[in-house]
């Protein structure tokens, strides 16, 4: 399954999936790059976690995606859970290339 119209980040760099965040347990730069791949983007420019913006804003949301691991820089080779065993603390943040080019 990939990600729906609602997978976005947010202006500050939140990394939301089905409107809520995405665990840090697993992720690295491969599923980075997945991820932005699969969003329409080239690839990540660079991802992080632990309460960048603190767990105020946090905790607005559902944790909805963890266990991310991939194999590769496409969706199609990751595997994940959405149902998640952490804390806002662990939330991913991910900034992404520019759109990436028709062919790229």
């Amino acid at each position: 399954m990939g990600y729906t119209d609602s997978t976005r980040w947010t202006n500050d760099e939140s990394f939301l999936y089905k409107g809520g965040t995405v665990c840090d347990d697993y992720f690295d730069t491969i599923a980075a790059n997945a991820s932005c791949r699969n969003m329409g983007r080239s690839g990540a420019v660079q991802w992080n976690s632990h309460q960048r913006f603190g767990v105020a804003v946090q905790q607005n949301y559902d944790i909805n995606l963890d266990n991310v691991q991939c194999s590769s820089a496409e969706w199609e080779s990751c595997g994940y859970s959405e149902v998640h065993n952490c804390g806002h603390y662990e939330d991913v943040y991910l900034s992404c290339t520019a759109l990436a080019e028709a062919g790229e």
